[in-house]
């Protein structure tokens, strides 16, 4: 995500960076941007699970191991951060162990956000303070296998809320190509438990089709306009949109299979 260094090396003394994933090391230029900042520790690997997911547990567990400070701060590569400098202070101060903030998830592109439904009735703006984006070291943490996070020694006194601070998601305004490839890959890590399995046993074609399918319906998921106050870092990144490519991959798709993506 351009502008992620920018957006917390102020607030840090040490950023470790773990490159990779199920394809191994990254080829875009990334490891380039990121040996030229003093604070960082970099290295890559190739993160894959026996399904050919993406095994994120190892990946944040390896930067645990890196890190030599007193407090983690996570982060993945599609989140930016707006007033993250009161966390230096509540950590000073309150001495807390746990801490949280609010989160946005921007939906399709960085003017709407994600609606969530408790049913089929009711639609919420998410305000999901549910990850830690800070932890300190002693109460060392660890990441499960199944992406869960291991704090079995914390207690509810160790935490706090950043009330003024906002965690952005920008998960799901990648382009298509790579939306579609972050749903395949979830199913292969095992996200959609006998669904994805039902899946996985019609073979790549079925797959990538209903892959396809899933982000050619982001349109109807419900969205709300977002007018707030975003990170400078966000604000020049201009419109990103989640449909870009998408003719590509759909005559891809028809070339490999002979098959329209949308048929069947």
């Amino acid at each position: 995500m351009p502008g992620l260094l920018e957006n917390i090396s102020p607030h840090v003394d040490e950023i470790v960076v773990i490159d990779g994933g199920p394809e191994g090391a990254s080829t875009d230029g990334t490891l380039d941007i990121l040996v030229a900042d003093k604070k960082v520790v970099c290295t890559s690997n190739t993160y894959q699970t026996g399904k050919g997911g993406w095994d994120m547990a190892r990946q944040r567990n390896d930067a645990i191991n890196l890190a030599t400070g007193d407090i983690y701060l996570f982060v993945s590569a599609d989140m930016l951060f707006l007033r993250l400098g009161s966390l230096r202070d509540i950590v000073e101060e309150s001495r807390s162990k746990i801490i949280f903030c609010n989160t946005l998830e921007f939906w399709q592109d960085n003017t709407k956000l994600r609606l969530y439904s408790a049913d089929e009735d009711v639609v919420t703006v998410p305000a999901p303070i549910l990850e830690p984006i800070a932890i300190d070291r002693c109460l060392q943490p660890f990441w499960e296998e199944a992406g869960n996070l291991n704090l079995e020694g914390a207690e509810i006194t160790d935490r706090a809320i950043l009330s003024d601070t906002v965690k952005f998601h920008m998960g799901w305004i990648r382009p298509f190509r790579e939306q579609v490839a972050k749903h395949i890959r979830n199913v292969k890590q095992g996200r959609w438990l006998q669904e994805g399995e039902r899946l996985m046993a019609g073979g790549d074609r079925k797959l990538g089709q209903w892959a396809i399918r899933q982000v050619m319906d982001y349109d109807s998921i419900p969205s709300i306009a977002f007018a707030g106050e975003v990170p400078p870092e966000l604000e020049r990144l201009g419109n990103m949109e989640y449909n870009i490519g998408m003719d590509a991959v759909l005559e891809e798709y028809e070339e490999t299979h002979g098959i329209s993506a949308l048929r069947g």
